[in-house]
């Protein structure tokens, strides 16, 4: 009888952690004149399992409230203005710092994970799994440090609005360049405790921290080896050639950075064919 009561007192407390959420997998993202791609972004994550987002604008001008519209309407976006003028590439990560302790605090018993993006990363699960049915594993750490896989121009001219960014972008980098140790974090908001770093998290000392997919400890923006097997991020980094050279040089060279190092690692990030998202 005992151990019958246990098991019962035992299957209470799973249901009111499982019921505790409002949401089991959301993300949290800032943006900036991003309207064109916002739509395929959110389409894409919701496939993946993604049930909320907190969206951040940056001093955008373009299309986004039209797009972001219906979302919104239907409870799946909540837009946030987040204004401020990066002059260069640590001020846009203080901005991002900001926006994102702010996204935990908003997701924070609300939704059991949490991924931190930017609208040019795609976020699924390789095996095709559904990124909560992946996620289950991983409950007992603070955070996951998601992989990069970075994607070039493919040498289109301009993705046209009828089409998808990840049917045309199917160019990536050699998964052996140093660019691919890089990280972004689904984290579990309830046990973060700071944010210096757009891509990972301090978590309370009480709490395991963050680890990779293969359960191998993160304690930077970056790993010892690129693993992408279970949980992958696609990063569409360059988007277009006309974005790549209309947005995103101009962006760099505003925050100093030199188009000519912009335009090397472009062409490397067109090296081998994987069109692993296309459909």
């Amino acid at each position: 009888m005992q151990k019958l009561i246990s098991l019962f007192l035992l299957f209470l407390l799973n249901a009111h952690t499982l019921c505790a959420y409002q949401y089991n997998v959301s993300i949290c993202a800032i943006f900036q004149n991003d309207g064109p791609y916002l739509k395929e972004w959110i389409d894409h994550h919701r496939t993946q399992g993604v049930e909320h987002f907190w969206l951040y604008n940056n001093n955008s001008n373009d299309n986004f409230r039209d797009v972001l519209k219906p979302y919104i309407k239907k409870k799946i976006v909540e837009l946030i203005e987040w204004p401020g003028d990066a002059h260069n590439i640590e001020e846009w990560n203080n901005i991002q710092c900001r926006a994102y302790k702010d996204g935990v605090q908003r997701a924070k018993n609300v939704s059991k994970w949490c991924a931190f993006l930017d609208t040019d990363e795609f976020l699924f699960c390789p095996d095709g799994k559904s990124l909560k049915k992946a996620l289950a594993g991983y409950e007992a750490f603070g955070g996951i440090g998601i992989n990069w896989v970075m994607y070039g121009t493919s040498g289109v001219e301009k993705i046209l609005p009828t089409e998808k960014l990840v049917n045309r972008l199917v160019y990536r980098v050699n998964l052996d360049h140093p660019i691919c140790l890089h990280i972004k974090t689904i984290a579990q908001p309830s046990r973060v405790i700071d944010c210096l770093n757009p891509h990972f998290f301090f978590y309370a000392p009480n709490q395991a921290a963050a680890v990779t997919e293969n359960k191998e400890p993160v304690h930077g923006p970056f790993t010892a080896y690129n693993s992408v097997s279970k949980f992958r991020i696609n990063h569409y980094w360059s988007r277009d050639r006309y974005f790549f050279y209309n947005q995103k040089i101009p962006r760099r060279e505003k925050w100093g950075g030199d188009s000519a190092n912009s335009i090397g690692m472009e062409n490397e990030f067109n090296a081998v064919y994987d069109p692993i998202l296309v459909r």
